[in-house]
């Protein structure tokens, strides 16, 4: 578990994509997505964000970075604070790549809920 930011390191050759959907009753939701040596993408989602995308980024094979960066934060009134994230990487014949999910501050009626945000990291090899 980490508190706000997480930092992937990525041995790909190939297109990298990247989804990012927020999923919260009311409060603001917030994802960044920052590859190394590239441009940093902050994505929010706003009000009713019933498993909602709000960004998508395509890293092409030849700018193919070593890490990515992933922050997640939320607002329950009071400015953006941190999110607890977790992250598990997955390997299928062909496929391979990360689900990271940020947890925000709300009450829980059953245990942790890494889904208020979610960003799902997925590569192919090249043809």
């Amino acid at each position: 578990m980490s508190d706000g930011i997480v930092i992937l390191d990525l041995a790909v050759h190939g297109t990298i994509q990247i989804t990012g959907i927020t999923n919260s009753a009311s409060w603001p939701q917030q994802i960044t997505v920052e590859p190394s040596g590239g441009p940093a993408q902050t994505w929010t989602g706003t009000g009713m964000q019933s498993n909602s995308v709000v960004g998508q980024y395509t890293i092409p094979e030849s700018a193919t970075p070593t890490q990515l960066k992933i922050q997640m934060q939320y607002d329950s009134g009071s400015g953006f604070q941190p999110s607890q994230i977790e992250f598990r990487e997955f390997q299928m014949p062909g496929l391979s790549g990360f689900v990271v999910g940020g947890q925000d501050g709300g009450g829980r009626p059953n245990g942790p809920a890494y889904w208020n945000t979610i960003v799902f990291i997925y590569f192919a090899p090249p043809y």
